[in-house]
Parts: structure tokens; C-alpha cells; sequence
């Protein structure tokens, strides 16, 4: 059975666009009418615990806006969400792999939720809260690297596209 997940594990980062050592990701922040940030509560490896919002890596062959909704759809079951944009910059960040660090280029959506049920289907999340922006701001575990406001950002983008 070891053995099995270890292939899996493998066939999976295959699929995933790293290329040079980076990997090419997806952030989706998720804003409801209320103006509140829909945050998951991430069970991982020992750096990557907390509250976080739906995020993960683009598939080769996937543009930006396939995998991010694709993400929203594996992590939380929803369908009903619009892009509303995304920030003009990259998020950087890094996770540990190969004996040492996987730089991550992670593009921010900013997206509207429209309704629908929300069910986790990641087994890495234990559950999920709508939290205000300030809430989302102080739990948010992912390393920040000159980003530190990236919630604050994106709801002030979100503020002026709506």
C-alpha cells in the first residue's frame, strides 16, 4: 500500500508545471456578499498548517483560468464563482522538496462567490470559515515574502472591480 501512494505522490507532481525549479501555481481569494473571505483550515506537513485560501498548482497544458477553477471545484466543491481579475503580480513563495526548496510563482485570483454548497474535497482541509478581512489577514499561514497585505490586496481589488 506504501508503495502505491508513493507512485501516486509521484504521477502527481508530474502533472504539475514546474519548470527550472519553480512551480507554477494558483491562489484563489474568494469573496462572498458580505464582503467576507472564504478561508480553509489546511491540515499538511509541519510548514504548512492553518488557514489558508484555496490554492494549488496548474496543471501542464491548463492556462491560469482553468486551474483555478479547477481548484475552487476539487478543494471546495463549487462551480458557482465568478473571476473578477487577478492582481498584476505574482505571490512568491517556497515549500521544501528534493533535499531543498521549491520556489512557488503563485497567481492571485480574485473571485465572487455566487452560491452553492461548499464541500471539501481535498482531504488536506479540515473545514473552512468565512472570516472578515482583518480575521483572514491575521490567521493566513502562507509564507509572505514582501507580500504580507495579500488579502488586504486583493480586497481592494476586488472593492473597485465590483
Amino acid at each position: 500500500m506504501e508503495k502505491l501512494e508513493k507512485i501516486n505522490k509521484i504521477d502527481l507532481m508530474e502533472k504539475k508545471k514546474i519548470v527550472d525549479g519553480i512551480l507554477y501555481a494558483v491562489i484563489a481569494i474568494i469573496f462572498n456578499q458580505e464582503n467576507k473571505v472564504l478561508m480553509f483550515l489546511r491540515k499538511g506537513e509541519k510548514w504548512e498548517q492553518g488557514w489558508e485560501p484555496i490554492k494549488g498548482a496548474i496543471h501542464f497544458g491548463e492556462s491560469e483560468e482553468e486551474a483555478v477553477l479547477r481548484e475552487i471545484q476539487e478543494e471546495a466543491g463549487l462551480k458557482n464563482v465568478r473571476i473578477i481579475g487577478k492582481l498584476p503580480d505574482f505571490y512568491w513563495g517556497e515549500k521544501p522538496w528534493k533535499n531543498g526548496k521549491l520556489e512557488i510563482k503563485s497567481r492571485v485570483f480574485v473571485c465572487k462567490y455566487l452560491g452553492g454548497e461548499i464541500r471539501l474535497g481535498e482531504p488536506e482541509h479540515l473545514g473552512y470559515k468565512w472570516m472578515d478581512v482583518k480575521e483572514a489577514k491575521e490567521k493566513i499561514w502562507l509564507t509572505q515574502k514582501g507580500r504580507k497585505n495579500l488579502i488586504e490586496e486583493a480586497f481592494k481589488f476586488y472593492l473597485n472591480a465590483s
